[in-house]
């Protein structure tokens, strides 16, 4: 394996993995040690769309409509609650309560598309089919001995492919530390070359404090009430309980499960060493390259 750091097992969690032949295997999900062996639990996320009921604006909708004959001034939350009790004598007052009470008067439900994540595992990888762990500012890559999507090229270099084909492709070295991205394809007499943008980061997953929120909002039927059980919870002012370090930390002590998201980091400073396609390893969903950074780029 190459390189002699030494990892916290958190550092390697939600890490890429890639298998020798560049094709992505998907993000750790945990690591099994065993007293014979050690393993890494591998995930790959996919994502589904539903279309489900927008609560918060539903809501915000039924304040507005029915204040015009209910109340004066702007109604609270416990105010809604309290009429829809009355109205359909009941005692809960849940997502389905609302639409029951919104549609018998008449008002469109308003709807939302949700993008859930889906873990699947991908791979259980013994630690020995590991070949070497890299780390950059753009995140910590795992590269595996052997092919694991059962892609592999007979070559034993990579065939010629397009601009389109290979543009935006991530570029790891021979030492798993992510260089960016391929920002162009060159030519030359003696054959294609590419040029590689760093400061791309490819799928690296973070909080999703937005959805987080979102569903905190949910649960404690307004963003409000939300701020003040943060506030009372970890003992700060309620105008800083609505921070993402705020949020995060109070679903950390409360148990509530963090959603995760993907993100792509783009930042535009293209290297002016064009690497030779001789140097390219192999070619799947990333580029790997024979050499190591400083061999490469420097």
């Amino acid at each position: 394996m190459a390189g002699s750091r030494y990892w916290k097992q958190e550092e390697l969690l939600n890490s890429l993995v890639v298998d020798s032949d560049g094709y992505r295997i998907g993000f750790v999900e945990d690591i099994v040690i065993e007293p014979s062996e050690m393993k890494l639990k591998v995930y790959r996320a996919k994502e589904q769309v539903k279309t489900e009921v927008d609560t918060l604006a539903l809501r915000e909708l039924l304040l507005r409509k029915v204040k015009k004959w209910k109340w004066f001034g702007r109604p609270s939350t416990e105010d809604l609650e309290e009429l829809i009790r009355q109205e359909l004598g009941t005692q809960e007052v849940s997502e389905n309560t609302l639409v029951k009470y919104a549609e018998m008067h008449g008002f469109e439900v308003p709807r939302r598309d949700v993008v859930n994540r889906v873990e699947e595992e991908s791979a259980v990888v013994p630690w020995s089919d590991i070949e070497s762990i890299g780390s950059t500012e753009l995140g910590v890559c795992i590269l595996l001995k052997k092919g694991y999507a059962g892609e592999s090229e007979a070559s034993p270099q990579p065939r010629y492919l397009s601009r389109q084909e290979i543009a935006g492709k991530m570029v790891i070295d021979r030492n798993g530390r992510i260089l960016g991205s391929v920002a162009d394809l060159l030519l030359s007499i003696n054959g294609p070359g590419v040029r590689v943008r760093r400061g791309r980061l490819g799928p690296h997953m973070i909080p999703d404090v937005d959805e987080l929120t979102r569903l905190l909002a949910v649960t404690y039927a307004s963003e409000n009430t939300l701020a003040e059980n943060i506030a009372s919870k970890l003992g700060i002012p309620k105008i800083a309980a609505l921070e993402p370090s705020a949020i995060l930390e109070f679903a950390k002590k409360t148990g509530v499960e963090i959603p995760l998201k993907e993100i792509t980091r783009e930042e535009e400073q293209v290297h002016p060493t064009v690497i030779p396609w001789s140097q390219l390893r192999k070619v799947g969903d990333v580029v790997l390259l024979e050499g190591s950074l400083e061999e490469t780029l420097y």
